[in-house]
């Protein structure tokens, strides 16, 4: 992972969401900057999702919890077998 926000290691962030399907950019900010300057430079696959909050409004480690039970079942979802009906 980088040291260094900005500029923006292009090359680590694309290795690094080569791997990845899902997941979570967890930033206490009111507009997910991280999640949108990465973004301009990088192809952050469509199951990275942006969690963020204002700074008066801190986030809890059940809410990211929560969020991280949401993206299980949404692969769990992706990858189940078709049931047939008939």
């Amino acid at each position: 992972m980088p040291k260094l926000l900005y500029p923006v290691s292009e090359q680590v962030y694309q290795d690094f969401f080569a791997s990845v399907k899902r997941g979570l950019f967890v930033e206490q900010s009111h507009q997910g900057q991280l999640h949108r300057i990465i973004r301009m430079f990088v192809d952050v696959p469509r199951g990275v999702e942006s969690f963020s909050r204002s700074g008066s409004n801190p986030i809890a480690p059940n809410d990211v919890l929560e969020r991280i039970k949401a993206q299980m079942r949404a692969i769990q979802d992706e990858y189940a077998p078709v049931q047939q009906v008939g």
